[in-house]
């Protein structure tokens, strides 16, 4: 597209892999090419970084840094975790 190979990563701007239109592509890092992924099909909030537990039936919200899961806090209302 460029006639230059990309240092790291090619990453499609909106999730979508049949999507190869140069205005979809961007050189990316790993960690930004991570973050440009879609929600698991697990996830039951329907939120990224926010999970339920069980014990309590609160909402936690949790991020990644560094390589390490940082725990943000516990939120009984989803709005207050995302």
């Amino acid at each position: 597209m460029t006639g230059e190979w990309p240092a790291e990563f090619i990453d499609h701007d909106d999730c979508d892999k049949r999507n190869n239109r140069c205005a979809n592509l961007r050189a990316a890092s790993p960690a930004e090419n991570s973050r440009n992924r879609r929600l698991r099909h697990d996830n039951k909030t329907g939120v990224r970084g926010v999970g339920s537990c069980r014990k309590t039936g609160c909402h936690q919200a949790l991020i990644m840094a560094d390589r390490k899961q940082r725990h943000l806090g516990y939120y009984e209302d989803l709005a207050y975790a995302s």
